[in-house]
This record gives C-alpha cells, structure tokens and sequence, in this order.
C-alpha cells in the first residue's frame, strides 16, 4: 500500500498526473467538444476535496477516486450536452485507448451508450468495470492501470482484452 497524499511533497505530482490524464482522456473527442482538461480536472478535483477523508488516502486510491470522478463528469457532459441538442452532438469515446487515430472511426462510440455497457460489465465483474474505467475515463496506460489497480500486468492485460469483447458486443449488437 503507498503512503497517503502529502501535501507537501505528492500534491503538485498528484494535479499533474491529473491534468495528463484528464488531457489524454479529452484528446479522444471529436473535434469541437467544450469540455478542455483543466475544467475536467479541477470538477474531478472540487468533488473530491469536498470530503477531507479523501485527503487521507493513498495516492493510488485517491487516483482510483479521481477515474470515478472523471467518469462521472464526462458522462454527465454528455448526457447534458445531448439533451441540449436533442440527441445530437454527443461526445463520443474510442472504445481502443490505444488507438488516437480518426474519431470519426467505428471505434468511437457515444459516452453515455459506453457509460451504460460498463454498468452491466461492473454488474458481471467488478474488477472488470473498475479496469475499463481507469482505461477509458481516467485515460490511463496499462502501466499506469496496473500500478493504481495493483494487480499484475499480465492478468489486466488478460482482463482488459474481455472487457474490450465485452464492451464491444454489447455496443455493437449483431
């Protein structure tokens, strides 16, 4: 277990690893999307500094928090933005984080519809749900996934290949 967030030494770290990821995350839209990395990631920041116990934690932890948070803002941006457009103009996300080639591919799939897969993966395995969302919301590597998971690199690879299957058929019903 890593030590908890120390404000004197891991706070700025922690906001950089944040805005990274929150800007890796926000470089998978389409074009024209008005939600930018700093907003992302001070909205992720204010609901979690609004509990002081989130302070405590360990830094990992609090990353796993902060995914959570981001998912929550960006599906909520989305859902936002689509209902002010009347279903048009949803963010969409690429299912392959690997992949940051054209958004206009079949790999990008409506926020909300993959929001609402990984509630019924989360419903199957948790652990499955938590991967995706470190991957997909949080914009993070495997590297990364695997350190704030702490799990092996090769049992998340093992699980990140059936999350994608996963997600993939039930955002692409046959």
């Amino acid at each position: 277990m890593t030590a908890p967030i120390q404000v004197e030494d891991g706070l700025d770290a922690l906001y950089r690893g944040l805005r990274l990821a929150a800007h890796r995350q926000l470089r998978r839209y389409r074009p024209g999307a008005t939600l930018n990395t700093t907003a992302l990631v001070h909205e992720a920041w204010i609901r979690l500094s609004a509990d002081d116990a989130h302070a405590a934690l360990p830094r990992d932890e609090f990353l796993k928090l902060a995914s959570t948070a981001m998912r929550q803002l960006i599906v909520d941006y989305a859902r936002r933005r689509g209902a002010a457009k009347r279903g048009g103009g949803a963010l969409a996300l690429e299912l392959d984080a690997e992949s940051h080639s054209d958004p206009t591919s079949a790999s990008v799939l409506d926020v909300v519809a993959i929001d609402f897969a990984m509630r019924e993966l989360g419903r199957l395995d948790p652990e499955l749900e938590r991967l995706a969302e470190c991957r997909l919301f949080a914009g993070m590597s495997m590297q990364e996934t695997a350190t704030v998971l702490q799990r092996p690199m090769r049992s998340l690879e093992r699980d990140w290949s059936r999350a994608r299957a996963y997600l993939t058929d039930a955002l692409n019903p046959a």
